[in-house]
């Protein structure tokens, strides 16, 4: 009877554990996971906001205050958990959304001037959807070193920009090569130099600019094709056509990797300087009415089949339309529409 009795008791024991076992996997799995609470505070000039039910981290204000690590920052605790970061302050600091990680969408507003190095490190970089960024300001940005190094993990970025014209170190890094601008009203024009330009494409489209009113029409603020605001929509693709209504100047690289645009019309009172079009390798069809054209403006037109040239054009420069027509099988069609005399460069349609 001990013998049974001590069996009994060890397979109670046995049944108790188990037991024990089952309730405790109950309990973790069905209780309610931990929730953090909404939170605000001030730092300076700013104040900030989580909002837990959006994950959304919002910084109003004035000058945002630096850090010297982002620890530092009171918003730290939420910057890895937020899905969106909105922020109408002044400036963005250096670190001050470092390894925001899960973020989807970035809203620097019509205030914001300045974003500091590595101030949206790694963000979206556990996300597998693209990392939406807005920038709303009309004028000049600057940017630190690498502010949003190290992209969402698939490189897709979405891009809102406005005039990001003087924007100093690139706000991009080598990690993060393919972006996606997206204007997103198409009714929008943004000034730039002594104009005013606009994209009607949500992935490919048409980029039209115009004299701005009251300004002189020019567009050669810029030294290299980098510093015109529309140079990431050339570098991707995303321009399949350029539409110029009016202006004077054109600066030199102002359209330089236009390799994706088909169309091109040009009606300006001044000059479309050196390498303006460079590599317009798709255009077929080019229309211009300018003053001069200068050397290896329209370079490398290898598919070009009609070039229009207007009654105000009276010089093209040397190689100005360099291999032009070079794959077409077909003849390219050359109008010289000015009713006088035209002086050329050296081979400018060889």
């Amino acid at each position: 009877m001990t013998k049974s009795f001590y069996r009994f008791e060890k397979l109670n024991m046995g049944i108790k554990r188990w037991l024990f076992l089952f309730i405790f996997m109950l309990i973790t799995v069905f209780l309610p996971q931990q929730v953090f609470a909404d939170a605000s505070g001030t730092d300076g000039a700013c104040k900030w906001t989580w909002v837990e039910s959006s994950k959304t981290l919002t910084v109003t204000g004035g000058n945002m205050t630096s850090r010297s690590s982002q620890s530092d920052y009171p918003w730290y605790d939420y910057v890895s958990k937020a899905t969106k970061i909105v922020v109408t302050a002044n400036n963005v600091t250096e670190n001050a959304f470092y390894n925001c990680s899960s973020v989807t969408t970035i809203d620097l507003g019509s205030n914001v001037s300045s974003v500091g190095d590595y101030a949206f490190y790694r963000a979206g970089y556990q996300k597998s959807d693209a990392v939406t960024l807005y920038l709303r300001k009309n004028g000049n940005m600057t940017f630190g070193y690498n502010p949003f190094c190290n992209f969402a993990s698939n490189d897709n970025v979405h891009l809102y920009p406005s005039n990001t014209n003087g924007m100093g170190t690139t706000p991009y890094d080598s990690t993060s090569p393919n972006y996606i601008f997206d204007l997103g009203s198409t009714g929008t024009w943004y000034a730039w130099d002594g104009i005013e330009w606009n994209f009607n494409g949500k992935n490919t489209g048409t980029l039209t600019i115009r004299t701005k009113s009251g300004k002189d029409g020019s567009m050669d603020a810029a030294s290299e094709e980098e510093n015109y605001p529309w140079y990431h929509l050339l570098r991707d693709d995303r321009i399949t056509s350029i539409n110029i209504q009016s202006g004077s100047h054109i600066g030199k690289e102002a359209f330089r990797s236009c390799d994706a645009v088909t169309s091109i019309t040009v009606n300006v009172t001044g000059n479309i300087n050196e390498t303006a079009f460079f590599d317009c390798r798709k255009a077929t069809s080019i229309k211009v009415n300018c003053a001069r054209i200068e050397k290896s403006a329209f370079y490398y037109c290898s598919l070009i089949t009609t070039i229009d040239l207007g009654t105000n054009v009276s010089y093209v420069g040397d190689y100005a339309f360099y291999r032009a027509g070079y794959q077409n099988s077909n003849a390219v069609t050359l109008y010289l529409r000015k009713n006088g005399n035209m002086t050329f460069g050296y081979n400018p349609f060889c």
